[in-house]
């Protein structure tokens, strides 16, 4: 049934949706992180069994059956092309890029070697001349201190005025250009020091680099030796090909071997289980984008009416009150959030069992927030908004 509301109303209705929606969004970024957690311990657990089963099927392979060897020599056919292809693109591809790689920074670094060569003679010389010109006027003030001192003593401060004036001008004159001088030194001699942090620290960055390539190297030079042996060739095609196979059964497969049959019946959960994390963390991160763009649609909504309640209060003795008719699935919708966060509120057991987290929001998701019954709660809205506010136009 519709409700009839003020905007005062409508906007603490909406704030109340929003409190509930942010509520439900921290119980599901729980669930997320523990979806995580479990999966990276579950993954983990999954991928041991699946190296050990595979060894064991390897060194087993003439008790598996006809049905299980049918699927892994089929698969088989794929590795070895795969394999060949690997083996082509390190090289005439991957390890040629690296040496390319490893000789540029070698010339990279020879070339900052020489141009710090060729500024450290240039450096020098600017400080040489700079201290030879800072002594040569030193010696000229030392002088001129000299001089102006005799001819100071007695009555020479009267009788040789206008000369002691001169030669105080040029002295003052020689303190300038000394100051001058000894700024130009200590500018130089800061240029050779950054230049000198600089080159250290551009040699420490290819020299990283360097060595990153140098190792990355010696790993694609030691798999392309590998692969070179054909026996190398046929025995990593079969652990890749049965690998494959025992991580992608989802049903269970016919084997002579009872206790082989029983391993990889159990291997066969271990997938099942796999997929339901897979799933549970697509479903739980799409609930909380769901969630979040709700969440945004009643934020711009809001926006847009807090702008008519402002106009409301400021012209209230010209425009009349308004009056938003609730559609009714704006208020169904609003009913939705107790339930849902009654379902997702145990994130510990829901964690640990991501089909039955899947079971109960997947009808949620289906539904009450699908895009469609999305659309049309805020259309809903709009148009609500839109026939309270013609009044005002009368």
């Amino acid at each position: 049934m519709s409700r009839t509301s003020s905007t005062s109303e409508l906007t603490k209705f909406l704030e109340e949706n929003v409190e509930q929606i942010e509520a439900i969004r921290k119980e599901v970024e729980e669930i997320q992180l523990g979806f995580q957690n479990e999966y990276v311990n579950w993954i983990t657990k999954h991928d041991t069994e699946l190296i050990r089963l595979t060894d064991l099927v390897i060194s087993r392979q003439v008790e598996i059956g006809p049905e299980l060897e049918a699927l892994i020599q089929k698969q088989l056919i794929d590795e070895e092309k795969t394999i060949i292809e690997r083996q082509r693109s390190l090289r005439d591809e991957i390890i040629p890029k690296l040496q390319a790689e490893m000789d540029a920074v070698l010339v990279d670094a020879q070339a900052k070697t020489a141009e710090l060569s060729q500024l450290n003679p240039k450096l020098n010389s600017q400080e040489e001349n700079l201290k030879s010109s800072l002594a040569e006027n030193r010696s000229k003030l030392d002088k001129l201190n000299t001089q102006m001192s005799q001819l100071s003593r007695g009555l020479g401060g009267i009788l040789h005025f206008k000369q002691l004036g001169e030669l105080d001008r040029q002295r003052y004159r020689l303190i300038g250009r000394m100051q001058e001088l000894e700024k130009s030194l200590g500018d130089v001699r800061k240029e050779w020091v950054e230049l000198h942090k600089l080159s250290l620290s551009e040699q420490s960055d290819l020299q990283a680099n360097y060595q990153r390539l140098l190792t990355d190297m010696a790993s694609r030079q030691a798999e392309l030796n590998y692969l070179e042996a054909a026996a190398n060739r046929a025995k990593l095609a079969l652990e890749r090909a049965v690998r494959s196979i025992l991580d992608n059964l989802k049903e269970p497969v016919n084997c002579p071997a009872t206790d082989l049959q029983a391993e990889i019946l159990q291997m066969v959960e271990y997938n099942h289980q796999t997929d339901d994390y897979h799933a549970g963390l697509a479903e739980v991160g799409g609930l909380i984008g769901m969630l979040g763009s709700v969440q945004e649609g009643i934020h711009r909504f809001s926006e847009s009416l807090k702008s008519l309640h402002d106009q409301e209060a400021m012209h209230s003795q010209y425009l009349p009150a308004l009056k938003i008719v609730l559609p009714d699935d704006a208020l169904q919708f609003s009913q939705l959030w107790p339930g849902l966060r009654k379902q997702v509120a145990d994130e510990k057991y829901l964690s640990a069992h991501p089909l039955d987290f899947i079971q109960r929001v997947q009808p949620v998701l289906d539904s009450s927030l699908s895009v469609q019954r999305l659309s049309a709660v805020f259309d809903g809205l709009g148009q609500a908004l839109q026939a309270a506010t013609a009044s005002w136009g009368k």
